[in-house]
């Protein structure tokens, strides 16, 4: 068994491959084309997207989530290639050969594929779901020392709709999909935690017109991927709800409902009688 490495050394070895999106019975399915070299790579400082979100009430963090949105940063390079301008950022070229950038086409989203290189053995790394800036036109005249001159984009790795964003080898991945790692993208298939349950504070509510009594949604299990509720109501001219706030409207009655936003079809209802 590999030992796992202490330290990782420069990029290298990077590979784009074109994601394909496509809807097959309302699921989206992602496949990509054969990675193809990048050659050049100087650096690359991408910063997570998201993390730890606060609330702060009563003088305390009164409720914390954390989110991850992705990546975002600067890949140096040596020079764009001209497949990378073809296939991504969809130039084409005239009869005479001469490369034509318009600002009709959307760049493609792609796979983007690279390793650090390790005391042990090169980590190898995937992005899912990546876009392009274009780099900027810049070029300065030769002093004493020729110098060569980068190009940096700005390369940001979102989240797929399944939640992946980012895979990487590890000490024990098998030798097949370790060599094989730019031969094809590593296929990664994630099943959500759907919501099972929804209970509510309350089943029946009784309130006076302009009264309101906040709804609270235990929603289970504690691992689901998306917990989010989406409230509506029966009849919004006798009672109205704002993220688990009824309030009256007009005497009458009126059904609270609570459904989850994973498309699980769970739901739980209150029953909200309102008086003057």
């Amino acid at each position: 068994m590999s030992q796992e490495n202490k330290v990782k050394f420069g990029i290298k070895n990077c590979h784009y491959a074109v994601l394909t999106e496509t809807i097959v019975d309302n699921q989206t399915v992602y496949s990509y084309g054969t990675p193809k070299r990048w050659p050049g790579a100087v650096s690359i400082s991408l910063d997570m997207q998201g993390g730890l979100q606060r609330f702060y009430a009563d003088d305390i963090a009164y409720y914390v989530t954390y989110s991850h949105q992705g990546y975002e940063g600067d890949l140096e390079v040596a020079e764009i290639p001209e497949s990378v301008a073809s296939d991504i950022f969809r130039d084409e070229k005239d009869s005479s050969g001469v490369s034509i950038e318009t600002n009709l086409l959307q760049p493609k989203e792609f796979a983007f594929l690279f390793e650090f290189d390790g005391d042990q053995k090169a980590t190898r790394h995937v992005l899912y779901k990546c876009t392009l800036t274009r780099p900027g036109l810049s070029g300065q005249t030769k002093e004493d020392t020729a110098e060569p001159q980068t190009s940096t984009v700005t390369l940001s790795a979102a989240p797929r709709a399944d939640g992946v964003v980012h895979a990487k080898t590890t000490s024990t991945t098998d030798e097949t999909a370790y060599n094989g790692w730019y031969d094809e993208v590593h296929s990664v298939t994630v099943t959500p935690t759907k919501v099972s349950s929804i209970t509510l504070s309350e089943t029946t509510l009784n309130l006076t017109v302009e009264g309101s009594s906040t709804l609270t949604a235990t929603v289970l299990p504690e691992g689901a991927d998306n917990k989010n509720i989406v409230w509506g109501t029966s009849d919004s001219a006798v009672a109205t709800v704002s993220g688990g706030v009824v309030t009256g409207v007009a005497a009458g009655t009126a059904t609270i409902t609570a459904i989850a936003a994973d498309g699980s079809g769970v739901s739980a209802t209150c029953s909200v009688t309102v008086t003057e």
